[in-house]
């Protein structure tokens, strides 16, 4: 029961984990280091955090995946809507990063932009705006905790991680470890220097 008590708690907000990735949750478990959840959407993601915060037991490592599906939030979904262009490129996990840890979204990300929408930047910054002034508040989280692990290429995500303080980054790929998701979380507690975004 002692150890139980001492395990460190961690989320995976990750679109496709629950089919495509088990072989890298599995690790988790059984390591026995983590009580590990999983959200597979944006609403689910916040909820499980506000749920956290609420319950006094905030989250030790929070994994957030990029390309995510807004979930069942009619908020989100709209903001899905008017920002995205393609599914294939979808990043309102990065909506949902600068939600999270962004205090001024004015000219942040107005160099951002995806295929298909130059404007990607401004219109993000829009939406977050749209969302504040609607009383819609973000559940605190602290960005110690975050890590980002995505498809997206360094040099287009770590100028915005960097400009946001996360500091832990993985790149999935073909190569990545089964384990990754335990190696995340030793850097986001600086047991490793590894998965540093670099400087751009």
């Amino acid at each position: 029961m002692g150890k139980f008590r001492q395990r460190k708690r961690m989320l995976w907000i990750e679109d496709s984990a629950r089919f495509e990735l088990v072989e890298q949750m599995a690790p988790v478990y059984y390591s026995g280091e983590y009580i590990f959840h999983l959200a597979e959407n944006v609403a689910d993601g916040i909820d499980h955090l506000r749920s956290a915060k609420r319950k006094g037991k905030p989250y030790d490592v929070v994994i957030f995946d990029i390309r995510l599906p807004p979930g069942e939030d009619k908020v989100w979904q709209d903001l899905y809507k008017r920002t995205i262009h393609s599914q294939v490129e979808s990043q309102l996990g990065l909506i949902l990063l600068y939600w999270l840890f962004e205090g001024d979204l004015t000219g942040n990300l107005a160099n951002f932009k995806r295929p298909g929408n130059p404007d990607a930047g401004k219109n993000i910054e829009e939406r977050l705006a749209e969302l504040r002034d609607n009383g819609v508040r973000p559940p605190h989280v602290d960005k110690k905790t975050a890590a980002v692990y995505t498809v997206e290429q360094p040099g287009l995500i770590c100028p915005l991680l960097n400009h946001l303080g996360i500091k832990v980054y993985a790149q999935k790929s073909i190569d990545t470890p089964d384990d990754i998701l335990l190696q995340l979380a030793r850097a986001v507690f600086e047991e490793t220097n590894n998965f540093r975004c670099p400087k751009w």
